[in-house]
């Protein structure tokens, strides 16, 4: 009859509990609202336009300030944090490359290296591979490739433009990482012909799940205008896709 009481008392005491507990969870959430999960998502976006692409001229072309092109265009990611909360130690990592041919197979480029792409126009000394602070609702742009004509296809160019039999300048898209793997004769590895490609990379941070995307790209080659170049069937067309996990 006692151990009757006892479990009686103890269950009443257990019940009175989480009912109490309960209460102040519902006035904790009348009081200052839900608990709000924060934490930054990461997301590279492009658009072939400006500030995302522009064309630089060389040296010899601002002086005499000339329009036409046998400078570079550049290439950037927009790397925006969809969160609510600052994203940290932000990076950006090419992982491999991949060569659509004739047939539409992919083909792995055994030649690539996995490197991080520098954030864009930044003002101390030396590229910045990381990112210290990215804040909810903003972007940032990081460089990914560069377009370059020959110098020996100057010429080439100039009838090519014309309509006048020279073939195809001969023209180059090079990725640019924060690191250069150029070798001493200036050749780089990264320095790619016209082509299909796709380009697998990584957006992370040290406080956010890592986001992977690939870069579609389709290179037919120079242009000599912004339009020619990134408009529709022109040099260049990249599309972002997210992807699965790449090993």
């Amino acid at each position: 009859m006692e151990a009757d009481i006892n479990t009686t008392v103890w269950t009443e005491i257990l019940s009175s509990t989480a009912t109490l507990a309960a209460v102040l969870v519902a006035l904790w959430v009348a009081i200052l609202g839900p608990r709000r999960v924060t934490k930054p998502k990461l997301l590279a976006k492009i658009n072939l336009a400006s500030p995302e692409c522009t064309w630089s001229p060389s040296s010899e072309e601002r002086e005499r300030g000339n329009g036409l092109a046998s400078g570079h265009y550049f290439v950037r990611l927009r790397i925006a944090n969809n969160g609510s909360e600052d994203a940290r130690d932000v990076e950006v990592m090419m992982m491999r490359l991949w060569v659509i041919n004739a047939d539409g197979k992919r083909v792995m480029d055994s030649s690539f290296l996995p490197l991080m792409l520098p954030w864009s126009w930044w003002t101390e000394s030396g590229p910045a591979r990381w990112l210290q602070r990215l804040p909810p609702g903003t972007f940032k742009h990081c460089d990914l490739l560069t377009v370059t004509l020959d110098q020996d296809s100057r010429s080439r160019r100039k009838r090519w433009r014309y309509n006048e039999k020279a073939g195809w300048p001969t023209s180059w898209m090079t990725f640019k990482p924060a690191y250069d793997p150029s070798d001493s004769s200036g050749q780089s590895l990264l320095r790619k012909p016209p082509g299909r490609y796709q380009l697998d990379f990584i957006v992370a941070a040290s406080n956010a799940t890592a986001t992977y995307q690939t870069a579609h790209i389709s290179f037919t080659g120079w242009r000599d205008s912004m339009t020619e170049m990134f408009g529709e069937g022109g040099g260049i067309n990249i599309e972002i896709t997210e992807t699965a996990k790449v090993g």
